[in-house]
């Protein structure tokens, strides 16, 4: 059962158990793309470059697939205000090498795109 995102995201300060079992919270398990609603016109709440490799990463493999990747430059370009191609940053990433990015490589590929938000680990 997908989670609703609470819409304070990591500012919220409501610690009683229903709350915490209805919304999803970013840092949850389930704050996730695809085990997350958000309401319309809702972005997750993302503040680090853990947080976004976390997020599009749903099976919690470690390494962001093509299309998973793909979304996150997509999240990367918006904060940037540019629009950075998906296969190029793919290859820079070392995508095309491994087939998959970790998130080393993605914390230094968004460096290099640059992204300067806290690293969040």
């Amino acid at each position: 059962e997908r989670e609703i995102a609470c819409r304070y995201g990591s500012t919220c300060y409501q610690v009683n158990a229903e709350h915490l079992e209805i919304f999803a919270h970013p840092g949850d398990p389930s704050y996730r793309l695809g085990l997350v609603t958000l309401e319309a016109g809702q972005k997750p709440d993302l503040e680090t470059l853990w947080e976004i490799f976390v997020f599009f990463d749903p099976r919690e493999s470690g390494h962001l697939s093509r299309g998973e990747f793909g979304m996150a430059v997509q999240d990367v370009s918006a904060r940037l205000k540019l629009k950075l191609d998906e296969d190029d940053a793919w290859a820079e990433a070392g995508g095309e090498d491994q087939g998959h990015v970790s998130f080393v490589h993605f914390a230094v590929w968004s460096s290099r795109a640059g992204l300067r938000i806290p690293v969040g680990l």
